[in-house]
């Protein structure tokens, strides 16, 4: 850093000699641009004496001793000036100037454009300052942006910069309206009416002092109109900024839709967003799909609205919008199936074979995605788990009868072959369940338990053998498929030509993890081959959504200048959700995952240690215990104190050197060249997850969750299921880090470890998120209100509440029920813990819906607005520096160096690292 430092003031100096060189040829009054570049950058590299005299120099005059010379002498300068005055600190004297600046200008009509931008811009500095505290600032500063957009209407910023004040004044007033507070500051989240007050005499001393009655003037309807005011002008100025930019319109179509699902029903703000659709391309919607869809059941006039737009779209580009209908019409909700459902028939009319075709795709690929064996292996473990864990007798019914729904006819081989070895015992083991629902007897229970632990047991053993899935037995109609008119899934894009599917490989291989995903490819009809992973068991919206934002991302760092030049960006793979619980992921190809590497490395060196060689240690020197076949467990750990748990992971991570990934980058290089420039590679990828893998709170990082690319070196995070620091608020095992940065990762990154690349690349990349945060937030408080991924946003906890209507025996009563027989016991092989990426340490979470004790559906969104609100607020104070702020030795908000120094500390704290799950393998 201090190297950094040094080079800083060396390119300030080198900037001024040139600066005096240049003076000799031409004048600075000649070349006015150029000068206030030059004191842009004296102000960068942190040399504001240098700027100010330059300035000063072509005003002529020094602005500190008396005014702002006339606007026609020098007009950008002056608001150079004012731009100097803010960035060294005085803020109130520059609002000052700017404020009598821009009423100076005001004859001069030849520097409208310069106006505009100059209330822009003092728009955004009372934003800063002051916040929306009160109706007067609020008014205040939304007439300098409207005072923009009227001097320049082909600004996109203007506009946006407009829309977004009259959005950020619908926050501040509905929470006015709904907390019975005037003031709020939306910064800060606190109420600041005595200070706003207490400074009115302090802003103007000609401004009458506050009356009495001002919260009655400010009454609940005057803010509902001030509200529906707003609405209208952030819609008109979000759908002009959208028309003026379209490549620049992601973030302003997140906010337009918020404001569209909101306040759509209100007359005047339907009537500007119809004007608004009318003037921008359908192709636009094209990236929001995903938010229309999980708005399917909003009421009235806004689903009407809803309905008509994604028509257009299935018109225009069916390919974009049938995969997602058909995953909405699998939807459990009435409203979103029924409209799904119309939709797709109206669009039968216009594009028939396309609807049909891929209806059916989607249909036997999802039935692809979980066999027979594996939907009652899955729903017969879930029972036990309700059965023995929960003790709900009524819970496991259910479940029973769930999967008996699901049991179709067979019309494949492979479901036919399961019909014939099960459908006996499973008819058997229905008939007693049906008996003990009607009697109530634990005895009926019991029987139709033997039976359904028979079936579960007997598919245990089949399961490791399909290991490969021959397509013509899962799924004939794949198999036979040929030069369908369906898109190839993740590939479509509506400036390019569309690559239909061609054929399906004839093999699907599984990959034995938890979930049992399947690899497969197809042919498109460009002749190339494109491979998906198959899965399912899981819900991929939300990893869905997570890709978007790593777009908006890779925007952002390739907008930077310097993020730009070391081509710093997050790899993307396309998801495709099929149904609620299923999707396709594009395959990343050239890639292992980091635990598959180390433990091959490992492997292959006899003589070096094992896989499990920490491990070890663990079970060394922790309390002996074992599970029911003798074999010794981790629970002995568990029960240790911080104190106990850190001596003895220090020494696991004595026992071992960790050089294992810096020995694979080596080893796998064909030359010193190459291995350098994949080390560069590593650790910039690293630094870049890091940084944005913080923001958004990503947890799970266990090593089977990062892959490495072989011949770039970069690495490659997915599973994208725990966002919003859902790991850290577990109840058991609890994720105490913001990112993964364990022993081996820094060696790999070589001897200069974090303090070089790692650090540098990271501030970089922090700095570009928090300079657009409000870009960022949009899209994130887009999808933590998305009320199909909702649910998810609330941490799953036990409830102890009994069910109604469920059947309690005593625990004499469940003595005469069969053993467990190892039906819900974990996998104890260090291998298995990796894959499952800590799932032991998961709370189980389901859909409110399936809860046991659910709450009535107000209870439930007014707890997940309350929950989203949280998360919103915690991201933003990441973006702002202020998430350390209650640490002692800190101020309110860190800087970007100081903040990225903290997150790495806490990274590589062993106090946090020694109480993850071993499952994490935190000492590798």
């Amino acid at each position: 850093m201090a190297a950094a430092a040094g080079r800083d003031i060396t390119l300030a100096a080198d900037v001024a000699k040139g600066d005096h060189l240049r003076s000799l040829v031409v004048e600075p009054s000649d070349d006015i641009d150029t000068m206030i570049m030059y004191a842009d950058i004296c102000m960068d590299f942190g040399r504001p004496d240098l700027s100010r005299r330059c300035l000063v120099d072509l005003l002529r005059c020094d602005p500190g001793t008396g005014p702002l010379p006339s606007p026609l002498v020098a007009p950008e300068v002056s608001f150079a000036y004012t731009r100097y005055l803010w960035r060294s600190g005085s803020k109130d004297a520059a609002i000052a100037a700017l404020s009598q600046f821009v009423s100076d200008l005001a004859p001069h009509t030849d520097e409208t454009n310069l106006r505009a931008r100059c209330a822009s811009q003092l728009g955004l500095w009372m934003t800063q300052l002051h916040g929306f505290t009160s109706r007067s600032m609020i008014d205040e500063i939304i007439s300098h942006h409207a005072l923009a957009v009227q001097l320049d209407a082909n600004q996109h910023e203007a506009w946006r910069a407009w829309a977004f004040a009259n959005y950020q004044a619908i926050l501040s007033l509905d929470h006015m309206r709904r907390e019975g507070d005037t003031f709020w500051d939306m910064a800060t989240g606190r109420s600041r009416t005595s200070e706003v007050l207490a400074g009115f005499k302090r802003r103007s001393a000609s401004e009458p002092p506050p009356s009495p009655n001002m919260r009655h003037q400010n009454s609940e309807k005057s803010i509902q109109e001030a509200i529906s005011r707003c609405a209208v002008s952030a819609v008109r100025g979000f759908f002009t900024a959208i028309r003026l930019s379209p490549s620049q319109s992601t973030q302003d179509a997140l906010r337009l839709l918020t404001l569209w699902f909101n306040f759509g029903h209100d007359e005047p703000v339907r009537a500007a967003i119809a004007h608004g659709r009318a003037g921008v391309s359908i192709d636009t919607w094209l990236d929001m799909i995903p938010q229309f869809i999980a708005r399917l059941d909003s009421h009235g006039v806004v689903r009407d609205s809803i309905e008509q737009v994604l028509l257009d779209i299935g018109k225009r580009h069916p390919q974009a919008v049938v995969i997602p209908l058909n995953v909405a019409v699998k939807s459990s909700e009435l409203h979103r199936f029924s409209v799904a459902k119309r939709i797709l028939e109206k669009l039968q009319s216009h594009h028939g074979e396309i609807v049909a075709q891929t209806t059916s795709m989607i249909d036997e690929l999802v039935r692809v995605a979980v066999l027979r064996h594996e939907l009652w292996n899955v729903g017969l473990l879930d029972a036990s788990k309700a059965f023995y864990d929960n003790k709900d007798y009524e819970g496991t019914v259910h479940i029973l009868q769930g999967l008996h729904s699901k049991h179709g006819p067979a019309t494949t081989l492979s479901e036919m072959a399961f019909d014939q070895m099960f459908s006996a015992s499973l008819a058997m083991g229905k008939r007693w369940m049906d008996r003990y629902i009607v009697s109530h007897h634990m005895e009926d229970f019991a029987v139709a338990w033997r039976y359904y632990h028979d079936v579960f047991r007997r598919i245990e053993k089949m399961l490791p053998n399909l290991a490969v899935l021959e397509l013509q037995q899962v799924s004939p109609r794949l198999y036979a498929a040929r030069d369908i008119p369906v898109a190839v899934p993740g590939t479509y894009n509506a400036n390019s030509p569309v690559v239909y599917i061609s054929s399906f490989g004839p093999k699907l291989e599984v990959i034995m993890s938890k979930q049992r995903p399947r690899k497969f490819s197809l042919r498109g009809s460009d002749g190339q081959e494109y491979q998906y992973l198959l899965k399912g068991h899981e819900d991929p919206r939300l990893d869905e959504r997570v890709m978007m934002f790593f777009g908006l991302v890779n925007t952002l760092l390739s907008s930077n200048a310097e993020t730009a030049k070391s081509l710093l960006s997050i790899k993307r793979y396309s998801i495709t959700p099929l149904s609620p619980s299923s999707g396709l992921i594009g395959w990343v190809p050239n890639c292992d995952t980091l635990y598959s590497l180390i433990r091959a490395h490992r492997d292959a060196r006899k003589s070096g240690p094992s896989v499990h060689a920490e491990h070890a240690v663990y079970l060394k020197y922790a309390p002996d215990t074992r599970d029911s076949r003798d074999k010794p467990t981790d629970r002995g750990f568990d029960r240790l104190t911080v104190l106990q748990k850190l001596e003895i992971f220090r020494l696991a991570l004595a026992s071992t050197p960790g050089n294992d990934l810096a020995e694979i980058l080596w080893e796998k290089s064909p030359s010193a060249e190459v291995w350098l420039q994949r080390r560069v590679n590593f650790t910039r990828s690293v630094a870049v997850m890091s940084m944005v893998g913080h923001v958004l709170g990503l947890g799970d990082r266990h090593l089977s969750n990062l892959m490495l690319d072989r011949f770039t070196g970069h690495v490659v995070h997915i599973d994208f299921g725990d966002c919003f620091e859902v790991a850290k608020q577990r109840d058991k095992f609890p994720e105490r880090v913001p990112f993964r940065l364990t022993r081996m990762m820094i060696n790999a990154m070589g001897v200069s470890g974090i303090n070089g690349v790692f650090d540098s690349t990271s501030e970089s990349v922090m700095g570009v998120l928090r300079a657009n945060k409000d870009s960022l937030l949009a899209v994130l408080d887009a999808f933590v209100h998305d009320p199909i991924l909702s649910w998810q946003l609330v941490i799953g906890k036990k409830t102890t509440q009994a069910n109604a209507v469920s059947v309690r025996v005593s625990e004499d009563q469940s003595r005469n029920l069969p053993p467990r027989q190892g039906v819900t016991e974990e996998k104890e092989e260090a291998e298995d813990a990796a894959a499952a990426g800590a799932e032991k340490g998961k709370p189980q979470q389901q859909p409110p819906q399936q809860q046991q004790a659910n709450p009535s559906m107000d209870e439930f969104s007014a707890s997940i607005n309350e929950k989203a609100s949280q998360m919103i607020k915690r991201v933003e104070c990441k973006l702002q520096g202020d998430e350390f702020a209650g640490h002692v030795g800190h101020g309110k908000q860190l800087s970007v160096k100081d903040q990225v120094q903290m997150l790495i500390q806490s990274a590589t704290s062993h106090e946090s690292l020694c109480q993850a799950y071993i499952g994490w393998f935190p000492f590798w």
